[in-house]
């Protein structure tokens, strides 16, 4: 079997949802197809935009995680027209304010328009 070096964790963490007695009795050639068919599956492929961290809090630490890029899904009639909606269209604006005014922000501060 491969090294769990070269072995992603979502990799890793699914092969071990097969029973150890099946497992052990993959050969090598198996056990890398499963390997390249969970890479080709991955719900985490390559994004354009992909930021993770940890912010601790008292004894406690969050994960956040922010992820864009292009959907690559199969969209259904209904998706499509709720794309379409008023409140989708709410939501984008929404979502544009608060992405784009921490920048603006910084850029107020930094050309001291803001003090």
């Amino acid at each position: 079997m491969e090294s769990t070096k070269t072995i992603d964790a979502y990799s890793r963490r699914v092969l071990r949802q097969i029973s150890p007695e099946v497992r052990n009795t993959l050969s090598i050639i198996q056990m890398e197809a499963i390997i390249q068919a969970i890479k080709d599956v991955h719900p985490l492929k390559e994004h354009l935009i992909n930021i993770r961290g940890v912010l601790p809090f008292f004894r406690m630490r969050y994960y956040f995680v922010f992820l864009m890029g292009r959907d690559e899904r199969r969209i259904t009639n209904t998706e499509e027209n709720e794309c379409r909606t008023p409140r989708s269209l709410l939501a984008l604006f929404y979502f544009l304010i608060f992405a784009l005014s921490p920048i603006i922000l910084a850029i107020l501060l930094f050309y001291g328009l803001l003090i």
